[in-house]
């Protein structure tokens, strides 16, 4: 049961992705438009409610909206990313390597989504 449920979060979580990421270069290419905030958000909900996992967030109350911010993740998993934009409740831009363009449709996706590319 737990490889069938295996399966199922890779293929429920792969077409997630590349259904929205196509989404996001959509936008980017026909409206010059950035979606980053409301369709990184729900690809976060839906990979986390897809995997059956619950995050809570503590401590939103002491962040100023009118302020920036630099959230740091540990990548002790590959939940962080999606754990992140699933509770920020604001916009996030992500800094990622250069490598990550070579990964169909979300190299893209993260190109129109306005990730800072470093080398």
């Amino acid at each position: 049961m737990v490889f069938l449920r295996g399966i199922y979060n890779l293929l429920a979580i792969s077409a997630i992705t590349a259904f929205l990421g196509l989404v996001a270069i959509i936008f980017w290419i026909f409206r010059g438009f950035r979606p980053y905030g409301p369709i990184a958000t729900f690809w976060a909900k839906c990979l986390l409610r897809a995997s059956g996992i619950t995050v809570q967030a503590t401590g939103q109350e002491n962040m100023d909206p009118n302020q920036p911010y630099v959230l740091m993740n540990n990548h002790r998993s590959h939940i962080d990313v999606p754990s992140i934009f699933a509770t920020a409740g604001r916009p996030l831009y992500f800094v990622a390597k250069k490598e990550l363009l070579w990964v169909p449709i979300f190299g893209v996706g993260m190109l129109a989504a306005g990730t800072i590319i470093v080398d």
